[in-house]
């Protein structure tokens, strides 16, 4: 799989880079049958109104050709009941010449009669199936496009997974910065940080200049909880995107551990001092997978011209979405907070639900296949939850253990 550059930029940190790979039968009836038309409820009237597209109309004529294959012999069979009625008033006036012959011949073209019964039904259910199947509903079309975006949940996964890789190799001094010493990477980020000095940088002497007054590296509402657009549009730009970067870098894993020299990884000490530092990375490496993955989520993964048009074009329509773009991607929450809200946030589509019952069940059917796919999104955050608090009570634990024993 392909890279994007584009999602994963180069950090302030020479070195310190991040790679991830980028998800991102015509209608037919069964001919006349002079003997009865009983296999005629069974028959399968596939494609009947399909123009090909999602949002075709009904196509009476189409329709009107499969009733007339379907009732093409209603002749014959009005003649048949005609002679059906006759023998059955003939039998009850107690005529007994032939009978036997006449009861048979009765039975028969009563049974061919019920065949008429389904024949009725079958056309009734070929029309009802066609209106069924060219009635678009106003987001049929829009869900089936906007499924392309389903992809994004293991794009974010990958992205995810490359920075958290990439995080751990700085905590345990793995990178060509943090490898250097404590003091040397600690002095690196405070670098770094002059990108988005504020006046108490500048008024020290730290950094020369301010930096941007709408980004941050240690405020979240500038940087991880930023939002564009008058608040609608949850996608990182790409100095957002470096920025909350930063911010997860300063936040949940600032200071490098320092590797055991030869001569202490063969003293007492020395592995008291890498036991200490195995937990400590693995309880920070908890936090930075879960704010790892809140910034994929958010990272412009989706950049395909097809579903980003899609998007652009849903965004016109609908309210609040005046000055949204994603010419330049689109995240997965973005995709996914779109996607619930066209239902209430497009009139077009709100008033084409309401035309007739059709649409208005197949606008259920969508949004609860949306509501579905949150509910389990909303699962796997309860499943993050779990585990930070079983994180916090191991900490509280350890607490209450080592001022037990003195420690």
């Amino acid at each position: 799989m392909k890279m994007i550059g584009k999602i994963l930029v180069a950090t302030v940190f020479a070195g310190l880079t991040f790679g991830a790979p980028a998800m991102a039968e015509d209608a037919s009836a069964n001919s006349s049958d002079p003997g009865g038309l009983a296999n005629a409820y069974g028959t399968t009237f596939s494609g009947v109104g399909s123009k090909g597209a999602c949002c075709g109309d009904y196509d009476y004529k189409n329709a009107d050709g499969n009733a007339n294959a379907v009732i093409s012999n209603f002749n014959q069979k009005l003649s048949a009941m005609q002679l059906a009625i006759i023998e059955a008033l003939r039998l009850s006036s107690g005529q007994a010449s032939g009978v036997a012959r006449e009861q048979t011949g009765a039975q028969y073209n009563l049974a061919d009669q019920q065949d008429d019964r389904s024949t009725v039904k079958s056309v009734e259910e070929a029309r009802l199936r066609a209106i069924m199947e060219a009635e678009s509903s106003p987001s049929a079309c829009a869900v089936i496009t906007a499924s392309r975006g389903g992809s994004s949940q293991g794009a974010a996964a990958l992205v995810s997974a490359a920075f958290s890789k990439e995080l751990a190799g700085w905590s345990r001094g793995e990178s060509e910065i943090s490898k250097k010493g404590k003091d040397f990477s600690l002095a690196t980020r405070v670098a770094a940080h002059c990108k988005y000095a504020t006046s108490s940088d500048v008024d020290s002497g730290l950094c020369q200049s301010l930096g941007s007054s709408t980004l941050s590296d240690d405020e979240a509402s500038k940087s991880l909880l930023k939002r564009d657009a008058g608040g609608m549009k949850y996608t990182y730009a790409q100095d957002t995107l470096e920025a909350a970067r930063m911010f997860v870098l300063n936040t949940a894993s600032p200071i490098p551990v320092q590797q055991l020299s030869t001569a202490e990884a063969k003293t007492p000490e020395g592995l008291i001092k890498k036991a200490q530092q195995s937990t400590y990375m693995g309880r920070a490496s908890v936090s930075v997978s879960m704010l790892n993955d809140f910034w994929s989520d958010r990272a412009p993964i989706i950049t395909d011209d097809k579903t980003l048009g899609y998007m652009n074009g849903l965004a016109k329509e609908m309210q609040g979405y005046g000055g949204v773009s994603f010419d330049k991607g689109a995240s997965k929450v973005d995709w996914l907070a779109m996607q619930s809200r066209m239902f209430v946030g497009s009139p077009s589509r709100a008033a084409a639900a309401d035309k007739n019952l059709a649409a208005a069940v197949k606008e259920i059917k969508n949004i609860l296949a949306v509501i579905a796919y949150q509910n389990f999104e909303n699962y796997l955050q309860m499943e993050k939850m779990n585990v930070n608090l079983a994180l916090n009570n191991s900490i509280l634990n350890d607490s209450n253990r080592a001022s037990f024993e003195g420690r």
